[in-house]
């Protein structure tokens, strides 16, 4: 049937390539299937210490309010999709933007538009 590449190969690929990228290495398990096991990646020393700093929060609120300069209807569905994290992330994000008086919503939730108070 000509449907695979080559025979025994997956594996020394797969473990190539996790450790080029600096992941744990794979798990496998054969208990009744065949079983792959990916862990995510352990975070660096340096982002351990930036992680509770609030700099990748500070810098989501400051997309998010430069999102909504530039489009004052912008959905928060579509911020969520540009910035590359979970629309309730967006939410939880603008509802503090919100509580902070930094920003502020006027009109109906479908069709309204976003006003920044403090860029």
């Amino acid at each position: 049937m000509h449907l695979v590449e080559s025979v025994g190969t997956g594996i020394p690929r797969i473990a190539r390539i996790l450790s080029n990228d600096g992941f744990p290495q794979a798990e496998y398990k054969t208990e009744g299937f065949f079983t792959t096991i990916l862990r995510k990646k352990k975070a660096s020393s340096t982002e351990q210490s930036d992680h509770g700093s609030g700099k990748s929060s500070v810098k989501t609120s400051v997309k998010i309010k430069e999102m909504m300069q530039s489009n004052p209807k912008i959905s928060l569905r579509e911020i969520a999709e540009a910035i590359g994290i979970s629309t309730r992330a967006i939410e939880k994000a603008v509802n503090k933007l919100t509580e902070e008086g930094e920003i502020e919503h006027k009109g109906p939730k479908k069709g309204g538009e976003w006003i920044v108070l403090k860029p």
